[in-house]
């Protein structure tokens, strides 16, 4: 992504990248980051119901400080650390539990059709988190043909 921008790592770090290049790659990052916490999120179900909590409000406080490095430093970086300041963290955190919501009503999440999680393909875990999807919808259907 640096190389496409035409800037490149070593210039990152002896200091003489572009910094609007730089701020070009962080934002195609960042916007690309937005999609894969959207996707974690509506992964959480297949989590251990005790973790849930914890990593849910890990992942609304990370990607605030994405957002923030996107609204206050313009995506640039070099400007320095992007800050989420406490005032702000406490209520993300406490939103952040809300979105557990939805979950302790045993809805499941639809797949991600996209090619966001290609490069999940053939691990182990990947391939049980579908066949548990896929469990549950078959069992889903069951139940209503056992109903009718």
């Amino acid at each position: 992504r640096l190389k496409a921008r035409g800037t490149s790592a070593e210039g990152l770090l002896d200091g003489t990248a572009d910094p609007a290049a730089v701020s070009a790659v962080v934002e195609d990052l960042l916007l690309l980051a937005e999609r894969y916490y959207q996707s974690g999120i509506a992964g959480i179900p297949f989590l251990p119901r005790r973790t849930r909590p914890a990593i849910i409000v890990a992942s609304h406080l990370y990607r605030a400080i994405g957002r923030r490095l996107r609204t206050a430093q313009g995506c640039n970086p070099l400007e320095g650390r992007a800050i989420v300041p406490w005032t702000e963290k406490a209520p993300i955190a406490v939103r952040s539990l809300f979105d557990l919501t939805p979950w302790t009503s045993g809805r499941l999440p639809v797949r991600d059709s996209s090619k966001l999680h290609e490069h999940l393909e053939g691990l182990p875990f990947a391939a049980a988190a579908i066949e548990v999807e896929n469990h549950k919808g078959s069992m889903a259907r069951n139940q209503q043909e056992m109903r009718r």
